[in-house]
Parts: structure tokens; sequence; C-alpha cells
């Protein structure tokens, strides 16, 4: 093992050290946001009990925890002032740094979620304890109840397809259409001039199946696959 992978996994231990207020580094992708109010209070708390929560940063000067405190200092006429930081012994990884400062936050921050949704992956949100914030995706999941449909004797009956491209239906909350999400004119039928927040995608990746004979669940598809198929190429 080389001194430079050492060096990464090594355990991280930290120190406080003093750096101007002015030579810190915001994370411009930082998720953290503040009310007025909220801006206001830290205002108040900086002003009577000065730097009682010191910043965290990287060793390249990175805010990683403190963004709010070290904004605020800003706008107070602070920024040539020196003040204690905390500063690990070694350049946080990504992961790590993405990880503490989502940790750093979880529990008293208000966030903007289009920063976390462009910014973070899931699993990351999930491993620093968004999993409460993020149950809501889950949430027709875990409530279905078995109703004793076969799905695999209703697909059997099927000899001729009811549905027609076009035909929209209301599921509970749900719309499903009969329709091309290539075109358009489909896609903002199914919207109905309203925007999605997200959009679970799962095309057939140009892999030649054949649903010919129609199609099931449990990985069988009915039809055939032949890489011969594959008449297009990769984009």
């Amino acid at each position: 093992m080389t001194n430079a992978v050492k060096e990464k996994t090594s355990k991280l231990v930290w120190r406080t050290e003093q750096r101007k207020v002015s030579d810190l580094i915001p994370n411009s992708e930082n998720p953290r946001k503040m009310s007025e109010k909220q801006a206001e209070e830290l205002k108040k708390s900086l002003e009577k009990f000065n730097l009682a929560e010191i910043p965290a940063i990287n060793t390249d000067n990175k805010i990683v925890a403190g963004h709010m405190r070290v904004a605020t200092l800003q706008l107070l006429g602070r920024g040539s002032e020196e003040i204690d930081v905390r500063v690990p012994n070694r350049p946080l990884t990504q992961k790590e740094y993405n990880e503490y400062l989502l940790r750093s936050n979880q529990n008293h921050a208000d966030f903007d979620w289009e920063i976390l949704a462009n910014n973070f992956e899931i699993e990351e949100l999930i491993g620093a304890g968004f999993d409460e914030e993020l149950s809501f995706m889950f949430d027709d999941v875990t409530t279905l109840t078995e109703d004793g449909f076969d799905v695999e004797k209703a697909l059997r009956e099927i000899k001729v397809p009811e549905s027609k491209p076009g035909e929209l239906y209301k599921l509970g909350n749900h719309f499903l259409l009969c329709g091309d999400a290539r075109k358009q004119e489909d896609v903002e039928k199914l919207m109905g001039g309203q925007k999605t927040g997200f959009i679970f995608c799962d095309p057939p990746y140009n892999i030649g199946l054949d649903y010919s004979k129609g199609m099931g669940t449990n990985h069988k598809y009915g039809g055939k696959y032949s890489s011969s198929n594959d008449k297009q190429k990769p984009e």
C-alpha cells in the first residue's frame, strides 16, 4: 500500500487552529438555508455570545460546517478577524466531506431540497440520517396490501388489449397514460400542465426484447431475445 493511500484512509484527527474569516471558502453547493428570522437570531447570538461553536474546515480552508456563522461574521464586518476553526489531519475525501456536511446540519437546519437533489446521491442522504425525510417516496409501496389479484393469470387471459393509445386512466392520486414517452404531446397530456418533482425511468436499453407474445413478471418477457435484434448502435 502506497503512502498516498495510507494517508487517504488514515483515521481522522481534528485540531484547533486559527484562520482569518475572509480566508474561509464557502461551499457553493451547501444545501443549508436560513429564514430571515433565523438569520437575525444567529446575528444576535454572535453579538451576545461571540463564536461559541467554531466552524470546521477542510485542509484547503473550504468550510465543512459553520457556513452560516462565517457568513454572518462577514455581514457583521468581522472578515479581517482570526477565529478558531477545526481542521482535520488530512484532506477529507469527497464522500467524507459530503457526509459530514450533511450530518452537521441534519438536526438543526432547513434545507434547500433542490440543491440536495442535484448534488447528493440518495445513498449519501440516507447514510447521513435523512431516511425519515425521504420516506415519502416509499409511502405508497409500504402501505400496499395484498388483494389476491393474480397478475400472471390476468396476463394469460388477455388476447386483445383493450387499452388504446391516448387513453388516460386516473388511479387514485395517480395517472396512467397509454402512450409513447418519446412523444412530447403524450407527456404533456399525462402531466396536464403540472411539473413533476422526479422521474423513475426504466427504458428498454436497446436490448431487442420481443413482446409479441405478451409479457409477464418474474423475469419472463414472453418473447424472444436475440443479439441480432439489436439493430441500433449505442448513441
